[in-house]
Formats: structure tokens, C-alpha cells, sequence
């Protein structure tokens, strides 16, 4: 096992909520309404889930080895070094999906 942990964060793994555009036009406005709302009520469960399942596996793990979190400094300085990464995908898959991806990492920040 190793010795080190460093908490980067440097990955978020977002599951989408699909529906087949063709299922979704049967749907009445009220039905759309009531699944829309399921589907946010989901998702903040889930984040929810899943952050209190994170710090109880870091808890566990500092119990095995060192757990270290990067000062914001490093944090900055590695979203500065993988930016022109992010801009060449921005491109292939549009601003407003990246500037939703990013309201949403913004919000869970």
C-alpha cells in the first residue's frame, strides 16, 4: 500500500440524467415538469451521497497513510496548466455545455 494520498481533485465524474428526445415529445408538459424536478432532486441527493461516502474512504485511508490537500496555490496552479486542454475540448463541444459544465463545478465548489 502506499504511504501518500494527495487530494487533487482534479476529477469529476458526472452522471447525466438521458432520455431519447422522441420519448421525452410524448411526454405531456406535466410529466416533463415532474421528471425535471425528479431529476434535480436526484442529482443534489447524489452529490450529497457521494461527498459523505468520500470523506468517510479519506477517513479510513488516514488511518492507513498520510492524507495531504493541495494549499490553493497548487490547485491554481494546476487548472492554469491544463487550461489550453480544456479550451481545445470547449471548442469540439460547445460553449454552452462548457459554461454549464462550469456553473455546475463552480456551485459544488
Amino acid at each position: 500500500m502506499q504511504d501518500y494520498l494527495s487530494l487533487t481533485r482534479h476529477i469529476y465524474t458526472g452522471m447525466p440524467f438521458l432520455m431519447s428526445e422522441a420519448t421525452w415529445a410524448q411526454l405531456s408538459a406535466e410529466e416533463q415538469a415532474v421528471i425535471a424536478e425528479a431529476a434535480e432532486e436526484a442529482k443534489l441527493f447524489g452529490r450529497d451521497l457521494v461527498q459523505e461516502q468520500e470523506i468517510s474512504a479519506i477517513e479510513q485511508l488516514g488511518q492507513q497513510m498520510e492524507v495531504n490537500e493541495l494549499a490553493p496555490e497548487e490547485v491554481a496552479r494546476m487548472r492554469e496548466a491544463v487550461a489550453p486542454v480544456v479550451d481545445k475540448f470547449a471548442a469540439d463541444i460547445g460553449a454552452d455545455v462548457m459554461d454549464a459544465a462550469r456553473a455546475e463545478l463552480e456551485a459544488m465548489r
